[in-house]
C-alpha cells in the first residue's frame, strides 16, 4: 500500500515538474525533431524510469546483502565454489551491459516510429478525424504509412536481435557450463 501511494505521489510530482518546464521552452524547439524526441521521451518515460531506478536500487541492496551472506558461507565451506560464482557473475555483468546498450540504442532508433504509430492510432480513434476517415481515402494512406513504419521498426529490432545472438550464446553456454562444472566440482 505504501509503495503504491509513493508511486502515485512521485508520478504526480514528476509530471507537475515537467509540465511546469513547458512554459520555458521556445516555440522553435517544437520544430526541432531532435528536441521533440527528447522532450516526448522525458514526458512519457520519466515516471516509470524513476520507479525502475528505485526498484533496481532496492534489489541491488538486497542482492549485496544476500551475496555477502552467501559469499561468507561459501568462503568458509569451499573456496573453489566462490571462484566459479565470481566467474559466472562477471560474465553475466558483461553480457547484461552489452544487452542493455543494444536495447537502449534500439529504443532510441525506434522512438520516432513509435510516436508516429501513436499519432496514427490517435487519428483513428479521435472523433474529430472520423468524418475525414469515412469520407476520404486517408485511412488507406495512414494504414500504408503504418505498415511501412512497422516494417522499419521490425528491421531495427531484427538487427538488434542479430547483434545479441553472440553475447547471449556466450552467456547461456558459459552459464550452463559453469553451473554444470560447479555442481560436479562441488
Amino acid at each position: 500500500f505504501i509503495i503504491v501511494k509513493c508511486r502515485v505521489i512521485y508520478d504526480m510530482k514528476m509530471q507537475t515538474f515537467l509540465y511546469s518546464k513547458v512554459k520555458h521552452i521556445d516555440m522553435e524547439s517544437y520544430d526541432n525533431p531532435e528536441f521533440y524526441d527528447r522532450f516526448s521521451r522525458a514526458l512519457s518515460d520519466s515516471t516509470w524510469r524513476g520507479i525502475n531506478v528505485f526498484n533496481t536500487f532496492v534489489e541491488f541492496i538486497q542482492s549485496v546483502g544476500v551475496s555477502i551472506a552467501l559469499g561468507a558461507y561459501v568462503l568458509i565451506t569451499d573456496i573453489w565454489l566462490l571462484g566459479i560464482i565470481i566467474v559466472n557473475a562477471i560474465i553475466y555483468l558483461v553480457v547484461t551491459n552489452i544487452t542493455n546498450k543494444i536495447w537502449f540504442k534500439t529504443y532510441k532508433k525506434t522512438e520516432r516510429n513509435r510516436r508516429f504509430n501513436f499519432y496514427i492510432k490517435r487519428t483513428f480513434y479521435q472523433q474529430k478525424y472520423a468524418a475525414e476517415i469515412k469520407t476520404t481515402n486517408v485511412n488507406e494512406l495512414l494504414l500504408e504509412k503504418y505498415d511501412k513504419n512497422i516494417d522499419e521498426m521490425e528491421q531495427v529490432y531484427h538487427a538488434s536481435e542479430k547483434s545479441l545472438l553472440l553475447p547471449n550464446t556466450i552467456y547461456y553456454f558459459s552459464r550452463n557450463l559453469i553451473e554444470q562444472a560447479g555442481s560436479y566440482i562441488y
